[in-house]
């Protein structure tokens, strides 16, 4: 069972989590990982949950830096649920601008081109939920 951790990159008690609690999936905050990756869009991503394969979501929290200003809004398959926890940002999608701030929320089709810009000071925060078909 380690080769099948090493391969998905997740510890060995993400498998024997699993059985002590038979269903139902627990992350808590000091066990997930803060930063589990930054891609080229400058965002940070912090998952949520680590039994994806339980249902056809996949929660996440996105920090926002600053500097997607300049680069090109990307898609994906999934629908998308969108909370910002902390900060503001604009969220561009489909050629329009949204501004959203700690509070709002947004749910939409990743099939059109979108991306989230920084509008803080600071880094900001937002849930982000991916709802597969």
């Amino acid at each position: 069972m380690s080769k099948i951790a090493e391969i998905f990159d997740v510890p060995m008690a993400w498998f024997v989590i699993q059985d002590q609690f038979d269903g139902i999936s627990i992350v808590s905050k000091k066990e997930r990982n803060e930063t589990v990756e930054t891609n080229e869009l400058g965002y940070q991503y912090e998952l949520l949950a680590n039994k994806s394969y339980m249902s056809n979501i996949n929660p996440s929290i996105v920090t926002v830096h600053n500097g997607a200003e300049n680069l090109a809004p990307y898609t994906h398959d999934n629908d998308e649920f969108i909370y910002v926890i902390s900060g503001s940002i604009v969220l561009k999608y489909d050629h329009k601008f949204y501004h959203l701030e700690e509070g709002d929320s947004a749910y939409f089709s990743g099939k059109k081109e979108h991306i989230f810009i920084n509008n803080s000071i600071e880094n900001s925060k937002v849930l982000t939920i991916y709802v597969e078909d």
